[in-house]
């Protein structure tokens, strides 16, 4: 079991929901997952990840975060993964600072006041190197015609562990594109 998880793929991942509302995926066996502060009005979850590091409520540049915390002793990963919706009030900043393959994980697209332009202007702010929609394949096409070129729809990843080959696959994809 040991070698297993040694040589799994160490992965941050921004969750912006407390993990006792929405428990958040488990991506790897090495992974730091960030969630904020559960605000009161949980479901009662427990979360089962060692490494839940508290970040703030608000938008906060992630890569300083994550260098400042005493929590987070291995600040090297594989993979950056950011969770948002389109009411989300906490969006993680310089994520490519980090200098490996980034995923957006688009959550709700539905509600708030242009909710498709909020996640469109965060793809683009940030550069991230896929985006993944979790609840609304149909509206994948707005990512496409804003030029995303790697989409993918995961249905209800907040609700189980992702498998191996996905993390894999998002690993390898940038090894595909020329850097720029």
């Amino acid at each position: 079991m040991e070698d297993i998880k040694a040589a799994a793929p160490r992965i941050l991942l921004s969750w912006p929901a407390p993990p006792d509302y929405i428990r958040p995926p488990l991506l790897s066996q090495r992974q730091v997952t960030l969630c904020p502060r559960a605000k009161g009005f949980g479901l009662g979850f427990v979360d089962p990840l060692e490494s839940l590091v508290e970040c703030p409520g608000e938008d906060y540049d992630l890569f300083d975060f994550v260098q400042q915390s005493k929590q987070i002793p291995d600040k090297g990963f594989d993979l950056v993964v950011v969770w948002t919706s389109s009411f989300d009030y906490s969006n993680p900043l310089n994520t490519k600072k980090f200098g490996r393959p980034t995923v957006l994980l688009a959550g709700d697209t539905h509600h708030w006041k242009f909710p498709i332009n909020h996640l469109l202007t965060y793809w683009i702010t940030e550069g991230f190197d896929y985006v993944a929609t979790a609840y609304n394949r149909q509206h994948l096409h707005w990512f496409a015609a804003a030029g995303v070129e790697n989409l993918a729809w995961l249905p209800l990843i907040s609700l189980h562990t992702v498998s191996h080959e996905w993390v894999e696959s998002c690993l390898h994809w940038t090894e595909r594109i020329p850097s720029s």
